[in-house]
């Protein structure tokens, strides 16, 4: 056997190699507010105004209020639907409609399929993705194989339904345990500075590529994310006290 036939290669997926035709990810929220009366006619007109706000909210307080490290999209429309006394049908509604315009906005990055092949290349073994995302892996896969980015072969990992993250090292070491191969075996792409990073690396994972912002910059980037994510929420409590306005 030679060498690199025992390496296996990992890529993140979102903003890696597909990502969102929106200027900000939240702003698919905004694109389901138009929609919604005519998925649902019979819906409070004040919880359309301010759904975006709703959408955000509910997201953070399922997240607060789960034991695991992340949760899955269901999990965000149930509270949703706890905070709205939405009934079922409404509930799943929302959420079929945040799954077909997520599959509109997806695209694939330029140069993903040339650089998965090039990987693919290199090892005898399929690709694996791994994600820290709240939608269901089904849905990610089927956006994957219509861009021709998913091979037989291939394997999936998402936080959202496995309750661990990349972010905390716990998806890597799932992977790792479940594919039954040393860190030294495998070679990370992604697009985040520690997620993709850092930590893999400290984990003796080898990096396919470093992302852009490291050093100081980087620490203003995370404080940067940070202050938009609080931004956010202060966003969506005045969205929902007011007119819906964002």
């Amino acid at each position: 056997m030679k060498p690199h036939d025992t390496v296996r290669y990992s890529f993140d997926v979102f903003d890696t190699v597909i990502t969102r035709t929106v200027l900000h990810p939240k702003d698919l929220f905004l694109l389901m507010r138009q929609r919604i009366p005519s998925v649902l006619p019979e819906i409070d007109p004040s919880l359309v105004r301010r759904f975006w706000g709703w959408r955000v909210w509910s997201e953070f307080v399922a997240r607060r209020q789960s034991r695991r490290e992340d949760i899955d999209l269901a999990a965000v429309y149930q509270m949703l639907a706890s905070l709205c006394a939405l009934d079922d049908h409404s509930r799943d509604a929302l959420l079929s409609l945040e799954l077909q315009i997520e599959s509109e906005v997806l695209t694939p990055i330029g140069g993903a399929i040339e650089l998965l092949h090039a990987c693919r290349s290199r090892s005898d073994q399929g690709i694996v993705f791994i994600s820290d995302m709240y939608l269901p892996s089904a849905f990610i896969q089927g956006i994957l194989d219509r861009y021709h980015l998913f091979h037989k072969g291939d394997l999936l990992y998402v936080s959202g339904e496995l309750g661990v993250s990349k972010g905390s090292g716990g998806l890597f070491r799932l992977m790792l345990e479940q594919l039954g191969i040393h860190p030294s075996s495998l070679v990370h792409c992604g697009d985040n500075l520690h997620a993709d990073y850092r930590v893999p690396q400290a984990m003796g994972i080898g990096i396919l590529n470093e992302p852009g912002q490291s050093g100081r910059a980087g620490r203003y980037a995370r404080l940067g994310g940070r202050l938009r994510y609080l931004r956010e929420l202060a966003q969506a409590c005045i969205c929902i006290a007011g007119d819906g306005h964002v």
